[in-house]
């Protein structure tokens, strides 16, 4: 990667897919499991995967999907059609979830997007 300089990601969009594998996929499972992170860059794309070997996708969802359409939303936000998320089942079982961004959004990004630091609370 070091021939693209630093790359930046903006927050939250990758913690709630981290959260998602624990209580969905490893937590229920009984002997627990595993969870991947996996960052690739090719063909000018940035993928980041969070891979766990837990209990899959369900029929009927357990969660409400608000973790999820909360990166599609900033993603879309953020990148327009070059931000996706894609979520799929596992051949051996468990879930991936990769996000996919061009790579030239990243290049020496900052924390420009949102500084938390600046944040304001409501007023009284």
């Amino acid at each position: 990667m070091s021939e693209w300089g630093t790359l930046g990601m903006p927050p939250m969009l990758i913690q709630p897919l981290v959260e998602n594998a624990v209580s969905h996929g490893i937590e229920p499972k009984a002997e627990g499991g595993t969870i991947r992170v996996r960052i690739e860059v090719a063909d000018d794309w940035f993928e980041l995967s969070v891979e766990d070997n837990g209990m899959g996708l369900s029929d009927t969802p357990k969660g409400n999907g608000i973790a999820l359409q909360n990166v599609r939303d900033r993603l879309s936000g953020l990148f327009g059609h070059e931000g996706l998320l894609t979520v799929a089942q596992n051949c051996s079982g468990g879930v991936t979830a990769t996000i996919r961004i061009r790579l030239h959004h990243l290049q020496g990004l900052q924390r420009s997007f949102y500084d938390y630091s600046q944040a304001r609370s409501p007023q009284s």
